[in-house]
């Protein structure tokens, strides 16, 4: 049963990408350009991959970047969590050496009139071209998704129906739930079901290699693992669980944390972190404090708590000092600006985006009214109906489904075409940073700045 919701999730994130902007009949350069901002950076370095003779010269390349912070020369590995592009293009090269060997097509090919004064241009489907294996990796990722959903489910509620049920409020709240029919290349489309695993690993106590996969997927899976163990340890203080369940998952996430951390080429922003941070904390406090904390006064446990988060933070400053490394310290600079009057450039930058502003009341209406919010308050049991349903066909219809459109950007398109025949392949641009993004990948001139932003040194000289 999981096997069949995880290909009916397939099915349906990957038609309403398709519908969206009519994918299959773009050229291959319009479907570059449909990878705006730091989508188009992730995606250019699994171009590389695949070009590259050999996947280990494409590693290679990626190791010695110097296209992306021109004319620094960087690890991408070490900065940008690219390990799923370097297994999607690990599958395509094994992929096409397999179909030469047995003499199998791999795509199909045909010209497409554009119409308005514009070129014809040639299209093709199949696993065979690059972008259409790539999307299909990322759907994949989509699948095991609700897969892990319906296990866990199943798992939590020692029922099928229960994992029936997580699997309908997960389609239910599709638009709240995830963008990966809309922005496929994100970390977060690759990190979704690892995150969700850890969680149920947790469930389990076995969470060393899940917390490696959340982590080396996604740049900001720390911050999620850090409201979980905070959220942990609150329910140790108050006899939730005990000591040693508590120790067995934070061990388990350390051994996590420095497995990703060899992993990323010690990515300092990882080994500063406040996650590693209260990872070190914990279990000093835990066993040196054990006495504050079997204190049967409420108080006492939540003083304690208190001085365990506070040294974390005093930690997290130390480390960050010592390394000399504030890669993320936007973020806190955006958390301060959302509850003070404090702005800088970057937070401007950031605030200014409707993804970083607070939270519209018409999201909250929505959760409400898909019932999401009233069963995250009160555990209920429900069985399903009819009408149900009809409101499950209704939601998936109008998440876009039913929606036809068509990508189309001349002027991008004509950027492109301009610095591809007007300009020298070892020209540097600089400029807006959705733009270079698609710049890079498309016509694969170094670039001074990109969307990436989770970089101290970069943010000094933009």
């Amino acid at each position: 049963m999981s096997l069949g919701f995880s290909c009916l999730h397939i099915y349906h994130v990957s038609t309403m990408f398709e519908n969206d902007r009519h994918f299959s009949h773009l050229s291959t350069l319009e479907r570059e350009m449909t990878f705006r901002t730091e989508m188009g950076l992730y995606y250019s370095y699994y171009k590389t991959l695949i070009e590259a003779p050999t996947i280990y010269e494409g590693l290679y390349n990626l190791t010695h970047d110097n296209f992306t912070e021109y004319p620094l020369t960087i690890n991408t590995l070490q900065r940008f969590n690219l390990y799923p592009e370097v297994l999607a293009a690990f599958l395509y090269h094994a992929y096409l050496k397999t179909m030469n060997y047995l003499g199998r097509p791999t795509k199909q090919c045909w010209q497409v009139e554009r119409g308005q004064g514009l070129s014809p241009v040639t299209s093709c489907e199949g696993p065979g071209d690059p972008i259409y294996f790539y999307l299909e990796f990322v759907w994949i990722f989509a699948g095991l998704t609700v897969m892990v959903i319906f296990i866990y489910g199943t798992f939590l509620s020692d029922s099928v129906a229960g994992g029936f049920l997580s699997v309908i409020c997960f389609f239910y709240n599709h638009n709240e739930c995830t963008r990966v029919q809309w922005s496929p290349p994100l970390r977060e489309n690759f990190s979704y079901p690892f995150i969700l695993m850890e969680m149920y690993c947790i469930s389990m106590l076995k969470v060393a290699w899940c917390t490696w996969t959340v982590l080396v997927t996604w740049q900001f899976s720390q911050f999620v693992l850090t409201t979980q163990l905070v959220v942990l340890v609150f329910m140790f203080t108050l006899n939730l669980i005990d000591k040693l369940t508590l120790l067995v998952i934070v061990f388990g996430q350390i051994i996590g944390v420095i497995l990703a951390d060899i992993a990323l080429f010690g990515n300092e922003m990882l080994l500063c972190s406040v996650f590693t941070c209260m990872l070190i904390c914990i279990p000093i406090f835990v066993l040196c404090l054990e006495h504050l904390f079997e204190q049967s006064l409420v108080y006492y446990r939540l003083f304690t708590l208190t001085l365990l988060c506070l040294a974390a933070i005093l930690l997290k400053i130390k480390m960050t000092i010592l390394f000399g490394n504030a890669d993320d310290s936007h973020v806190i600079y955006i958390i301060l600006s959302k509850l003070s009057k404090y702005k800088d450039f970057h937070t401007l930058l950031y605030t200014c985006a409707p993804e970083f502003d607070f939270l519209p009341m018409e999201t909250v209406q929505k959760l409400g009214e898909t019932f999401l919010l009233p069963a995250a308050g009160v555990a209920l049991l429900t069985v399903m109906a009819t009408w149900l349903y009809k409101f499950l066909v209704s939601n998936l219809e109008t998440s876009g489904k039913s929606f036809l459109g068509e990508y189309r950007n001349v002027e991008l398109e004509q950027l492109l075409t301009w610095v591809n025949t007007m300009t020298t392949p070892k020209a540097v641009f600089a400029g807006p940073m959705p733009v270079m993004a698609n710049l890079m990948l498309s016509t694969r001139r170094p670039i001074v700045n990109h969307p990436h932003y989770e970089n101290a040194a970069l943010r000094f000289v933009l």
